[in-house]
């Protein structure tokens, strides 16, 4: 039996039952050795130098191997029954009273946690407002259940807590996960009947997840992402804020450019993201629901959910907003989590109930968020969202429904997305000089500089040149180069409302100034002191121009900073 206050250091002393003795102490590292070796037969007993709790070698190691590969399984491991240590004690060490779903009912901040004389003794600051001297509170170990332990975080509940919940649930974030795993011991093992029901589905779960294997395909998708994001890093698109121009380049979603025979964008911008944050939160939601639906329905189809969802993410991105590059796999990740949420709804029986409540929970919790903070904020497209979840939801509902109803519900998903197509098509047909509008931008600050050198030059040559000297170089210079940008723009009258009053001034600046220099030109070739004033009115109009140009950049600049 555990001698009284024995130190709970000294826990990890293990013996091996011999018919001439008990053989050891070992530490468990050490028996595992020794099991593995084959020095211990698998049915050989082992016992635990102070809780005295007995097992067969081959269990043992079992036990010890499933506790070190299992996959995480979001919930708190529940310590194996057993493991309490009557007793002992746990000198106090510095504790986090952490929030689920609200505060810690009783304590918060930082303080300390501790066990001795059958008491757990925590101490910290009140809930009550401004409450800034520390109180001490005393639970009997007899009223702590279901303990459990997660890293550095240990979770139990109190029974009989006086307090309106029948059972209080508490969480304490310790300093490491030796001393969570060292306080977990000196707590009683007894469970409640929904812990025991909590216990059963983690184990059941941890055994669903390790018989389906690793999430292949999840973890690829994640690592092409994340390859594409560095690849575009170091090519400049940016690492933090990501440049639209070349975001557009790379592959972005940009309706005039999809619909012009681009579809394949619909598709490369799934891959694409406009900065770390964007692929981090955005792969970081991937695994969370990724890694349960790949088990659950099996790679090929998961790869299918994520592609279609993405698919009619991007699709419904350019039928709703025409002049944004679209990026990032959010429309897929809305998908992912849309099928799995669809499929547990419908088929909670899949995973034991517990765990089927939580992600359930978990997904409505995320959608309902990120549609709230989708429409409330701008630079985020809210349709990919919506259009992915839709297609998601749709897919889900066709792999665990009965042929019928699957075969209905991937028919209004190919609905949606040949109907979403042909009207992307038709919408973006208004705005089909868009393109062409961004690529004359991007070319025409340097016709203007070149044309801007030329008449500096005048300027600074007025009083040397003659008449035809001037004339010439207006003639067959300024002039053309003028009208070649004026001949440009003025082709280019179907843009999006958002570059609409931009194409409309610099249309204008350009034009004024094409008109300045013909009066000009004129004026010379007539010897008419009047061309001057003429040439000067104009520039004073194209300068009228310039101010809304500025203004529209002004603007363009404070949207920039608002998007996210």
């Amino acid at each position: 039996m555990t001698e009284p206050n024995t130190s709970i250091d000294a826990l990890d002393t293990w013996f091996i039952l011999g018919p001439e003795g008990d053989l050891g102490p070992v530490s468990k590292s050490q028996l595992v050795e020794l099991i593995e070796s084959g020095a211990i037969a698998p049915d050989a007993l082992v016992r635990n130098g102070y809780s005295n709790q007995q097992w067969l070698a081959g269990a043992f190691i079992a036990s010890a191997f499933a506790a070190a590969e299992a996959e995480p399984t979001d919930e708190l491991a529940a310590r194996p029954l057993g493991d309490f240590v009557p007793n002992a004690v746990f000198d106090a060490e510095t504790v986090e009273f952490q929030n689920f779903l609200g505060a810690d009912p009783v304590l918060r901040g930082k303080g300390t946690a501790g066990v001795a004389n059958g008491v757990l003794s925590l101490r910290g600051r009140g809930r009550r407002l401004f409450a800034l001297r520390k109180r001490d509170e005393h639970i009997p170990l007899e009223q702590v259940q279901d303990v459990a332990v997660s890293g550095r975080v240990l979770r139990f509940t109190v029974a009989d807590s006086g307090l309106r919940q029948p059972r209080q649930l508490r969480l304490l974030r310790l300093g490491s996960p030796n001393s969570a795993a060292r306080l977990a011991l000196c707590l009683p093992d007894s469970a409640s009947e929904s812990g025991q029901q909590v216990r059963a589905d983690t184990q059941s779960y941890a055994m669903f997840l390790e018989a389906r294997g690793p999430a292949f395909a999840t973890l690829a998708i994640m690592a092409i992402n994340f390859f594409v994001f560095v690849v575009c890093g170091f090519s400049g698109v940016g690492w933090l804020k990501g440049n639209a121009a070349l975001l557009l380049d790379f592959g972005g979603n940009f309706a005039v450019a999809t619909t012009g025979g681009e579809w394949w964008r619909l598709v490369s911008s799934m891959f694409l993201h406009s900065g770390l944050i964007h692929v981090g939160f955005n792969m970081w939601a991937l695994w969370e629901a990724g890694r349960v639906a790949e088990r659950l329905f099996g790679s090929g189809r998961y790869v299918a959910l994520y592609l279609l969802a993405g698919l009619l993410g991007s699709i419904a991105s350019i039928n709703w907003q025409q002049d944004l590059v679209g990026v990032g796999a959010s429309g897929a990740v809305f998908g992912v989590i849309g099928g799995l949420l669809a499929a547990l709804l419908l088929r909670p029986d899949l995973l034991p109930g517990t765990i089927t409540r939580k992600l359930q929970t978990s997904a409505t919790l995320f959608i309902a968020y990120s549609l709230f903070n989708g429409f409330t904020h701008t630079g985020i497209d809210n349709a990919a969202h919506v259009g992915g979840l839709v297609a998601g939801a749709l897919i889900g509902t066709a792999y665990v429904m009965p042929m019928g109803r699957a075969l209905a519900a991937t028919a209004v998903t190919l609905m949606l997305i040949g109907g979403g197509t042909v009207r992307a098509v038709v919408v973006a047909e208004p705005y089909g000089d868009e393109l062409a509008f961004r690529q004359f931008l991007s070319s025409y600050p340097k016709a203007e500089a070149r044309l801007n050198d030329i008449a500096l030059s005048l300027q600074t040559r007025a009083n040397t040149l003659s008449p035809q000297e001037l004339l010439r170089v207006l003639e067959h210079e300024m002039i053309p180069g003028w009208v070649e940008q004026d001949t440009r723009i003025a082709a280019l009258p179907r843009v999006t409302p958002r570059s609409r009053s931009l194409r409309d001034n610099l249309a204008s600046f350009v034009h004024l100034r094409r008109e300045s220099w013909e009066l000009l030109s004129d004026g010379v070739r007539r010897n008419d002191a009047s061309g001057v004033e003429a040439f000067k009115r104009k520039s004073a109009e194209a300068n009228v121009a310039m101010e809304g140009i500025k203004a529209w950049i002004e603007q363009a600049n404070k949207d920039k900073g608002k998007q996210r």
